[in-house]
């Protein structure tokens, strides 16, 4: 990726890509990789998913990353995920709104899953001027596995709002069955954002045993079918911010593989912040989006806590 290529357009690291791994290594990651910016996941897309601590009084991992995207100049392009359901009220998405303020970002992905159009665009538009004085745009993104699942669902709800906008993804534009002439038909400048994806031009086989997932979802099942040609990233683990001695913040726990098992460390930009057996695991085998659960990999350093010592959902 060269340096006029990035300048010109920019290219950001989803968080999608490497949900497992905590937000500030995130940063570095993107920054050794050549990205010009990244996209944070402040909040959950789903219940099975265990978020990181984003959001609140200033929590240190918010913090950390602002500072390391600083210090290593990349954006902070968009924080994620806001849902719109039947029962969202005005205010109920605070708290990600102030943290994409914090992180500087200037996008916020959004999820319909209100099937009322009108009170998803009611939603939306009041979304969209809450998050004005925070100085975000609220992007809305049609899924095939969602109430909105059409292209032109999603452009009708943002044209309605004040300042939103449509977030195309290329893997759910065409799951949606969304033409190039229909892509073509949205204002320019309701189009800001555009996420690429990798993913196989056509639907993994999926196993013919119920319960099948909704069509364009991924998930356990789908991804069972593919697992063999993902070679899954290596896992990193961030110790929280250096207490006053210069060690980590949380102390190390007992490692469940043995040292003639563990693989070996991570690259040098881990190293930077504590020795890699003083590591303890920030970042758990964590849900992906939906209400599936992600394929997990060994960790490569640290220590990795057993299920009743893990970090708890909220």
């Amino acid at each position: 990726m060269s340096a006029d290529a990035t300048a010109a357009r920019p290219i950001a690291l989803g968080h999608l890509t490497l949900l497992d791994l905590a937000p500030p290594d995130l940063v570095e990651v993107a920054a050794h990789a050549g990205y010009t910016g990244i996209g944070v996941r402040v909040a959950t897309a789903g219940t099975a998913e265990a978020p990181w601590p984003m959001t609140g009084a200033n929590p240190p991992m918010r913090a950390e990353t602002r500072r390391r995207a600083d210090a290593l100049g990349l954006e902070i392009v968009d924080v994620e995920v806001v849902r719109l359901t039947p029962e969202t009220r005005r205010g109920d998405h605070a708290a990600v709104l102030e943290a994409g303020a914090a992180l500087g970002a200037r996008v916020i992905n959004v999820i319909g899953d209100d099937p009322d159009e009108a009170r998803c665009a009611e939603s939306f538009a009041a979304l969209a001027e809450d998050a004005r004085a925070h100085g975000l745009r609220p992007l809305l993104e049609p899924m095939a596995y969602r109430a909105v699942d059409r292209v032109e669902t999603a452009a009708r709800i943002a044209a309605a709002s004040a300042g939103g906008g449509v977030l195309v993804d290329c893997l759910h534009a065409y799951r949606c069955e969304a033409s190039a002439r229909t892509l073509a038909t949205l204002p320019a400048d309701r189009v800001p954002l555009v996420q690429l994806c990798d993913a196989p031009a056509s639907t993994p086989p999926l196993p013919a045993e119920p319960p099948l997932l909704p069509r364009g979802q991924h998930g356990s099942r789908a991804t069972v079918a593919t697992s063999s040609a993902i070679t899954s990233p290596s896992r990193t683990r961030w110790p929280g911010p250096p207490s006053a001695s210069g060690a980590p913040a949380r102390p190390p726990t007992s490692s469940r593989r043995s040292s003639a098992t563990r693989r070996p460390p991570p690259p040098s930009w881990t190293a930077r912040w504590a020795p890699a057996e003083a590591w303890t695991c920030w970042s758990t085998p964590r849900a992906s989006c939906g209400n599936t659960r992600r394929p997990s990999s060994p960790a490569t350093t640290g220590t990795r806590r057993s299920p009743s010592t893990s970090r708890p959902r909220t």
